[in-house]
């Protein structure tokens, strides 16, 4: 990974960051890891949701479809079991829900546009 590749991707998970506290979202941590299962770069909570996020920031020409298209089968089964780590150390309280959202980021528009799916990786 080079050192642009790397700040854009740090960029963008603090615009993710800032938007979803801007949507009513209490960030819990940032950049998780679980083990050799991986990270995953926000978890959050809204309303009774635990929330886990994976930003992807791109530029160029598609950015936005780059960025989603990142989410292949086997990086979406990575996430579903990395929540699974969190929550089984983390156990949410009766009642609460959990879901995996991506947030796609275009950082060649200005400002940067942001497309956040909801509930994105189903099992």
């Amino acid at each position: 990974m080079t050192h642009d590749t790397k700040q854009l991707g740090n960029t963008g998970e603090q615009l993710a960051t800032d938007y979803l506290q801007q949507q009513g979202y209490h960030i819990i941590a940032t950049n998780w890891r679980a083990g050799r299962l991986g990270e995953i770069d926000i978890i959050a909570q809204h309303q009774h949701t635990v929330v886990f996020v994976e930003v992807k920031s791109r530029r160029g020409k598609d950015a936005l479809e780059k960025a989603l298209a990142a989410i292949t089968p086997h990086k979406q089964q990575q996430l579903f079991n990395i929540a699974e780590h969190y929550l089984a150390e983390n156990p949410s309280p009766q009642g609460h829900t959990s879901r995996v959202d991506v947030i796609a980021i275009d950082m060649s528009a200005t400002p940067p546009r942001i497309h956040h799916v909801e509930n994105a990786i189903t099992t």
